[in-house]
């Protein structure tokens, strides 16, 4: 454990544990990267490991690659190439090791990373909104995190109009909950059949129907423009 700790203090585990980190190809100290797990969150992609089985959380890239040099022979690896002083030595120790256990050095699997970012709408007011992520298979929730906080712009008044039943005399909806006045989604394929209050169907629409790509995309912040498409979802 100490010695995998001190390779990767070194940026020893740089360029054998791709970090998949934007704008940081190329760096080479530890120190430039996002360590901790704030941003970026990795799952240990080798096979029958505890630290991805059942609800094991993903953890950051210093606790990753420490885990790889410890479990997976990433120390090994590293020291096999090193030029430092005893790496050869550690080097062949570690494989010595490993063949009298009769167990081969792991292929590094192809590794997946998970950015997170802050909502850049309501800059995290909520705990949700601190921790949207990128991922493909949380990238439905994420959509409605910014579905239901683009509400309160009042952008959805001029996609979706409300109607003059459920206007006031400047437009805006006069009923949001359903209480008298509700809707009903006439999207071809779309399974969601019950009656919705105003609120509840234009986030529908935003989340589920095209609304929220388009007000992404021509949002006035370049921030919000450049993140739309990492929102897009396809359904199956």
């Amino acid at each position: 454990y100490h010695m995998s700790v001190c390779a990767y203090g070194i940026g020893g585990f740089i360029p054998l544990l791709a970090h998949h980190q934007p704008g940081k190809e190329h760096v080479e100290k530890v120190t430039d990267l996002e360590e901790y797990g704030a941003r970026y969150k990795y799952k240990c992609p080798f096979e029958n490991c505890d630290k991805n089985s059942g609800r094991q959380k993903s953890i950051g890239y210093k606790e990753f690659s420490i885990h790889a040099g410890v479990m997976h022979g990433l120390l090994e690896r590293w020291a096999e190439t090193a030029d430092i002083e005893g790496s050869k030595e550690l080097y062949d120790l570690l494989k010595s090791l490993r063949e009298e256990d009769n167990n081969e050095l792991p292929e590094i699997p192809k590794i997946t990373c998970e950015e997170l970012h802050i909502c850049l709408i309501c800059e995290g007011a909520d705990k949700e909104g601190k921790n949207l992520s990128f991922a493909k298979d949380k990238i439905y929730q994420t959509r409605y995190h910014y579905s239901v906080c683009l509400y309160d712009t009042g952008l959805y008044v001029s996609m979706y109009p409300p109607g003059k039943q459920n206007s006031t005399e400047d437009g805006k909806p006069r009923d949001i909950l359903g209480r008298e006045v509700k809707y009903s989604c006439q999207e071809k394929g779309c399974t969601l059949r019950r009656k919705m209050g105003y609120k509840e169907f234009v986030i529908h629409m935003a989340n589920d129907h095209g609304g929220l790509d388009e007000i992404l995309k021509n949002h006035a912040s370049e921030q919000v423009r450049d993140m739309a498409p990492k929102l897009v979802y396809k359904r199956k």
